[in-house]
């Protein structure tokens, strides 16, 4: 006796059959499909199973008096029921869009907060102002205003978010870096309390360099040691690998260029043990160095009375107040003065410039030069060799200003003009020597950067590199790069000329992770 064999065919479902709503069951139930699914126009129950006879014995059993209308007025009806049925989901849809508007309005509002460095409680102002103006402009858009969360708490939640989000994508993108440096500045807060700020940039191989700060981080001692540590602890942390790393910038502070004990030292001794064959550069912040030539110039008479000036009147309220009311009646261009400040102090010049006298007639225009070459430097996406050819630039200056004071010729330095055409017997040749010592002072700080100086000169202009000079792997295609091509790449910046020559990329890449 044999057994028959268990059935194997599963049971058949209603996705099985593929069923497609007929047009004419509209007319004929009212009903409609919504989302694959049959609906109700009249009490809006959706029909499970999409059989005619199943929207049949609904229509019969719940909606049967409407057989009353025929023709065009049951196809009037037909349409003001879906006329109906669209502004119903047309409701919830502008609901859902006005939530979503009011939440990325809350997300930027926070964001611009932080980058202004705005306290969180004062998004309750902005919310306010925002409502209030809104009452004046749009009185029909109000209440979307009002939506808006901007209490102090959202705000800092929305900025910790962002943040939190920013460390996500570096974590999700530090595998496809081809290169990235660090920035290391180490100051004390208001509190005292030593404050470490590490910023990276990185770079892709399509030339993509976003730049982020990594991290602040407290730290008990500013020992060479603890601060190693900390980078150490951050590079980890975000996965970084010493491989990819190719400059280091930092400030001067002993701690972090110490020859031996040095945080630069010690990356260097780190990575040279990992990886032998990779070596970051080092470079020091440009803008202290800028502040540090500067101090060349030996006029220190000028400088002690102004600070004693300046001091004297913005230490007391009512001095304050009578110079302030003074420039006012002297209808001057100038509002105010700020205090002395040893790197903010470039700016000296603004300063300087108020008083107009003899002996700072020099030192206003040369610290007004110096300020402009400082504000050049500063901002996002600035590349080593926009630095590198502002202070080649900024040399060839000095030598050329030391010409023209040579030959009585002040026409770069229009204080010193005016004052001479006041005082016709006035002498500005001692002011050679300050102009000597500053490009002195500027040929050796920056001295580190002749030694790029090839690589720099390959990146912003391959079409006219000298071939001999270039690397063996790139010397084929840099020949290659004929005049017709250079004429087309022309309107191009630096970094994208460079994706036309991809044996250069490499090479280059370096020179956009540095500082």
């Amino acid at each position: 006796m044999s057994l028959s064999k268990p059935c194997n065919s599963k049971k058949r479902t209603i996705e099985n059959e593929r069923r497609v709503f007929q047009a004419k069951w509209a007319l004929a139930y009212f009903c409609c499909e919504i989302r694959v699914k049959i609906t109700c126009l009249i009490c809006g129950q959706a029909i499970s199973v999409p059989k005619e006879c199943n929207i049949k014995c609904h229509y019969e059993t719940h909606h049967s008096k409407y057989d009353q209308y025929n023709d065009q007025l049951r196809e009037d009806e037909l349409l003001e029921f879906k006329a109906a049925l669209r502004k119903q989901r047309s409701v919830f849809t502008n609901v859902q869009k006005d939530n979503e508007a009011a939440v990325k309005a809350s997300y930027v509002t926070a964001q611009l907060l932080a980058k202004n460095r705005k306290c969180f409680s004062e998004s309750e102002f902005v919310k306010q102002f925002l409502v209030y103006t809104a009452e004046i402009v749009c009185r029909d858009r109000v209440q979307a205003f009002q939506k808006i969360s901007l209490c102090r708490n959202t705000v800092a939640e929305r900025v910790d978010e962002m943040a939190t989000n920013l460390n996500e994508q570096i974590l999700a993108k530090n595998k496809s870096f081809v290169a990235f440096s660090i920035a290391v500045d180490e100051s004390a807060d208001i509190s005292g309390l030593a404050q470490l700020a590490v910023f990276i940039r990185a770079c892709y191989r399509d030339l993509n360099i976003p730049e982020e700060l990594l991290d602040i981080v407290s730290v008990h001692t500013t020992t060479g040691e603890n601060i190693f540590k900390e980078i150490c602890r951050l590079l980890g942390e975000y996965d970084l690998s010493l491989s990819k790393l190719v400059c280091v910038a930092t400030d001067g502070a002993p701690s972090i260029t110490g020859k031996n004990s040095g945080i630069v030292a010690k990356l260097l001794t780190k990575q040279n043990k990992i990886f032998p064959d990779c070596k970051f550069h080092h470079v020091h912040c440009i803008v202290h160095q800028e502040v540090l030539c500067s101090k060349t110039i030996k006029m220190e008479h000028v400088m002690k009375f102004v600070m004693k000036t300046v001091n004297f009147i913005r230490s007391r309220g009512l001095n304050r107040q009578l110079f302030y009311s003074l420039l006012s009646e002297m209808r001057s261009e100038f509002e105010g003065l700020p205090y002395y400040a040893e790197v903010r102090w470039l700016s000296c010049h603004y300063v300087l410039s108020v008083y107009g006298f003899s002996d700072l007639a020099f030192m206003v225009g040369i610290m007004g030069h110096l300020n402009y070459l400082n504000l050049k430097r500063q901002g996002k996406q600035q590349v080593v060799t926009s630095f590198y050819y502002a202070i080649k630039a900024f040399q060839t200056k000095l030598r050329f200003w030391e010409g023209q004071l040579n030959s009585g010729n002040l026409t770069h330095f229009p204080t010193c003009q005016d004052y001479q055409k006041s005082w016709s017997d006035s002498d500005f040749s001692r002011c050679i020597s300050n102009i000597k010592n500053l490009l002195s002072d500027f040929q050796n700080r920056f001295e580190d950067f002749k030694s790029c100086e090839a690589d720099l000169s390959l990146f912003t202009s391959p079409f006219s590199f000298d071939i001999q000079k270039a690397n063996a792997n790139i010397q084929m295609e840099l020949i290659q790069c004929d005049s017709v091509l250079y004429n087309k790449c022309k309107k191009f910046e630096s970094r994208n000329r460079i994706i036309i020559c991809p044996a250069t990329i490499q090479k280059c890449v370096r020179l956009l992770r540095e500082y």
